[in-house]
Parts: structure tokens; C-alpha cells; sequence
């Protein structure tokens, strides 16, 4: 009977030394005894820098992460399991980008909004998102590609003879309808050479995949000339 009785005392003992250390916070390293309120599991260096567990919600933190000078260093990511693994830096895609410039020839008085079409200047287009010169649409080709865009766009108006006004306006349109436009005006006397002002458009834009972006523009003046209007367009996503 005692023989039994002292089992139960170690039995009991053992299981609430094991729940008071499944509580437990674990401190390696330097200030072994000082450990931050709201971590589990903190490693700190000798400087002071230290890596940690927050036993609130697992989130683990490095504060000392040097930069790389490798390169054959790796990314980090983590798979559809949730384990860390590391990517060759070669296979990470770069974000979807597009960058032209060129001049768009066009008549003043224009009475409807051209789509813009430049022919030529067009680069670095990659990973989703492509233009097509013969309609001036720019296509998001791959859902993986949709995302939030930095947009900037800009056209300026040709220099005009014998005029009092020379207008121009730059529109974003997203399948046909109207996301973003701004308009320049420059105005002088009777019969002077007047140059035409640049229209700008810039800021961030939610493309998504199968969607038709175009850009338009419309220009006014006293004649109805062909000219050039100078064009310069960058999309570059920021973030999904």
C-alpha cells in the first residue's frame, strides 16, 4: 500500500512538472535570464540581436538579417504545406511590367477618342501583361499577373500655328469605360506659334486578367492638321 502511494506522489509530481513546462518560455544565449513577456522560445546573440517566437500567435523574428552579397544565395518561401524552403533566386519571377514611348500621329479636332496605338519603342514587357500596337490594348494574359499597377502616362500636344487654344486630354479606359482622365490647355494671341501642353496621368490601378486597357486622348485647336503628339506609358504592379 505505501509502495503504491508513493507512485501516485511521483505520477502526480510528473504531470504537473509537465504542464508547468508546456507553459514554459526558453531563453538561449546571452541574458539567459531575461526574456521578452510575450515570447516563447528567444535566442539572443552577444550583441544583443535575437530571434524569437511570440507565443501569441507564432510569428518568428530575426532581428539581425544581414544583406546579401551572393550571388548564389537563395530567396526564402514557403510551400503549400506551410514548411520553409528555400528558391533558387533564378526562379523567382520578376513583377509583370510594361514601358513604351514613340509618337502618336493624329489630327487636331479630333471628334471622337482614338485609341492610341505606338508602333514602335516598346519594351520590357514579361510575366503576364503584353500590348498590342495595332489596337493600343494592354492585356493581363495571366491571372497569376492581376494585381495592383503603378500607371503613368503622358502625352503632349503638338505645336500649333495661327491658333488661340490648343487642348489636350489623356484618358485610361478599362473595357470601354472611363477610369482616369485629365486634360492641358495653353492658350496665347491671334496667329502665334503655340506650343501644346502635356497631359499626365499616374497612380495605382487594380488590373485584372481578361480585362481591355486602353489609353485614349482627344485634341482641339484651330486647325485640322496631322501631327505628332508625343507619348511616354510605364506600368509596373506593385504588389497583388
Amino acid at each position: 500500500m505505501k509502495s503504491i502511494f508513493k507512485k501516485s506522489i511521483i505520477v502526480a509530481a510528473f504531470l504537473f512538472g509537465a504542464s508547468h513546462l508546456s507553459n514554459a518560455q526558453v531563453k538561449i544565449g546571452s541574458s539567459p535570464t531575461t526574456i521578452g513577456a510575450n515570447r516563447n522560445l528567444e535566442v539572443e546573440a552577444g550583441g544583443g540581436q535575437k530571434v524569437y517566437i511570440d507565443k501569441t500567435d507564432g510569428t518568428f523574428t530575426i532581428e539581425n538579417t544581414p544583406a546579401s552579397t551572393n550571388t548564389a544565395d537563395k530567396a526564402i518561401g514557403v510551400d503549400p504545406t506551410g514548411k520553409v524552403i528555400t528558391i533558387s533566386n533564378n526562379a523567382v519571377p520578376s513583377a509583370p511590367h510594361l514601358r513604351f514611348e514613340g509618337d502618336f500621329w493624329t489630327y487636331t479636332n479630333v471628334p471622337s477618342n482614338p485609341t492610341i496605338a505606338i508602333n514602335h519603342n516598346t519594351s520590357l514587357v514579361n510575366g503576364g501583361i503584353t500590348y498590342t500596337p495595332a489596337t493600343g490594348v494592354v492585356s493581363i494574359t495571366s491571372p497569376s499577373a492581376a494585381g495592383v499597377y503603378f500607371m503613368s502616362a503622358s502625352v503632349t500636344g503638338a505645336t500649333q500655328a495661327n491658333t488661340t487654344q490648343n487642348d489636350v486630354c489623356l484618358f485610361f479606359y478599362a473595357d470601354g469605360q472611363s477610369a482616369q482622365s485629365v486634360c492641358s490647355r495653353t492658350t496665347g494671341p491671334s496667329g502665334a506659334i503655340l506650343a501644346g501642353g502635356t497631359a499626365t496621368i499616374s497612380g495605382l490601378f487594380r488590373l485584372n486578367a481578361g480585362v481591355n486597357y486602353t489609353l485614349r486622348i482627344t485634341t482641339a485647336s484651330a486647325n485640322n492638321v496631322l501631327a505628332p503628339y508625343p507619348m511616354a506609358v510605364s506600368f509596373y504592379k506593385m504588389s497583388n
